[in-house]
């Protein structure tokens, strides 16, 4: 199995759908799914490229965990929630473009990203929860005002991160 087009008309992917996939390449979702579940492609390790459909809200938990070759990926608007540990281990992530749908940004999303070089966060997050744990490469983030909370462990093990940009005044940090 290389390359899944799931077409319109699937309206669920369930947990563990496509785990160990390690010779998928490619995968598009189509605009019918409302949720990528939990596990759904954990462990694709060759996976290079997923296009998420336009009707997708949530991102479950470490739906994409250890997709070690992912380089990149686009949240579309309509994702307002990712789950806990959706893309840790994806050590070749480095681009990551949010959609302004997202308000909910669970603990370890990138957890050992170690090729994410810089990130914006959308505005309506309002907490960070160890988001970027051992992310050694990031080097800058930038945070919307609607950020409020930033836990103690969001940026432990990101060695080389030099610049947070902050959207608000610094009465409002």
């Amino acid at each position: 199995l290389k390359s899944v087009d799931i077409p319109n008309s699937v309206k669920t992917i369930g947990e563990w759908a496509f785990n160990e996939c390690t010779a998928m390449t490619s995968i598009k979702i189509g605009n019918g799914l409302s949720e990528i579940s939990k596990f759904a492609f954990l462990g694709c390790s060759s996976l290079t490229t997923v296009k998420i459909g336009n009707n997708v809200k949530r991102i479950a938990d470490e739906a994409f965990y250890a997709c070690k070759s992912l380089k990149s990926i686009v949240i579309p608007d309509s994702v307002t929630s990712i789950g806990r540990s959706v893309f840790s281990s994806c050590a070749s992530l480095s681009s990551v473009k949010f959609g302004n749908g997202i308000t909910r940004i669970s603990d370890l999303v990138f957890y050992g990203c170690t090729a994410l070089k810089s990130i914006t966060i959308p505005n309506g997050v309002t907490e960070l929860f160890g988001v970027f744990y051992n992310c050694n490469a990031l080097e800058s983030i930038a945070l919307p005002k609607s950020v409020t909370y930033i836990a103690e462990y969001t940026f432990e093990g990101c060695e080389d991160l030099k610049d947070i940009y902050y959207e608000g005044t610094e009465a409002e940090w």
